[in-house]
């Protein structure tokens, strides 16, 4: 697609629930690199009837960063996204942070408790909603980016890596994006947010989700465009002051349960295949996910 505005050239993809709030917080930090204030625009997944223009708002205070992207886990899942990505940001580099998908599922499974959006059982509710196991099926996503994408396009991680050497880590994604390796977030050591932002910035998060699908943004959209906003928005959202302000929250009032080992056992033998064709496509050793 042809146009002179300023557009993304990278792409964090997924998976839901391996650390991408950390990812953001770390990158927006970088001098050379931009993000929306929103975190999760879910443009070619949700909002693609919107058309481009509506995309492009997000970008437009970018004041000259080498690295403009945005990070929204759903793409990865999403069976329409890597067609609409190719053809609209054709040369786009793309992200993906991969954790066992057992403990991704069940992490998902924990913040829908917190959230309260889920009272059944871990096991009920994998019965009544198969996303929880699909999303895991992280080969299968990847093959469809590769039907429109290079090999090389395409940068592969590991939630593992990231607890072992965050700062490692970042530089891996640093180097692929093509910007200074050598720069230390001041969010790279820290935990990803407490539950008391992590959950105010899902409320706000949500609330801009229910409006860009619900509301006529025309005139709100040129309000938000006035710099002063912008920038009050955009300072808020750099991690820096609400980690130092945040205090940590005890969540003993909702106490769950580590995963059943037998329920454990039964989704190693459901990701079995998946997982094999994964560490073969990587070229790494997966054998504590099997």
């Amino acid at each position: 697609m042809k146009t002179d505005k300023v557009l993304p050239n990278f792409l964090v993809i997924g998976a839901q629930r391996c650390a991408t709030s950390w990812m953001y917080f770390c990158l927006k930090e970088h001098p050379d690199i931009f993000l929306p204030f929103i975190k999760e625009v879910h443009y070619f997944c949700d909002f693609y009837e919107k058309g481009f223009v509506w995309y492009e708002r997000y970008f437009n205070i970018c004041k000259g960063q080498k690295a403009i992207g945005e990070i929204s886990p759903s793409y990865l899942y999403s069976e329409k996204a890597p067609e609409r990505i190719s053809r609209d940001l054709k040369d786009v580099r793309l992200i993906v942070c991969l954790r066992n998908p057992i403990d991704r599922a069940y992490s998902q499974y924990k913040l829908h408790l917190r959230a309260c959006t889920q009272t059944k059982s871990f096991e009920e509710a994998m019965e009544a909603d198969p996303q929880y196991i699909k999303r895991g099926y992280y080969f299968q996503q990847i093959s469809r980016y590769l039907e429109f994408f290079p090999r090389e396009k395409l940068l592969i991680l590991f939630y593992d890596d990231l607890m072992n050497n965050p700062l490692v880590f970042l530089k891996n994604i640093f180097s692929f994006l093509e910007v200074d390796a050598n720069f230390v977030p001041s969010s790279c050591n820290k935990t990803i947010p407490s539950e008391r932002l992590k959950s105010a910035y899902s409320y706000i998060h949500n609330v801009s989700f229910f409006l860009q699908s619900k509301v006529n943004l025309s005139n709100l959209i040129n309000f938000i465009k006035r710099p002063y906003l912008l920038k009050m928005l955009d300072r808020f959202f750099n991690s820096r002051v609400a980690y130092s302000m945040t205090p940590p929250v005890k969540t003993d009032k909702l106490k769950i349960n580590p995963m059943n080992e037998k329920t454990r056992k039964k989704l190693q033998r459901v990701f079995y295949d998946e997982n094999r064709k994964l560490a073969n496509f990587v070229g790494r050793d997966l054998s504590s996910w099997i």
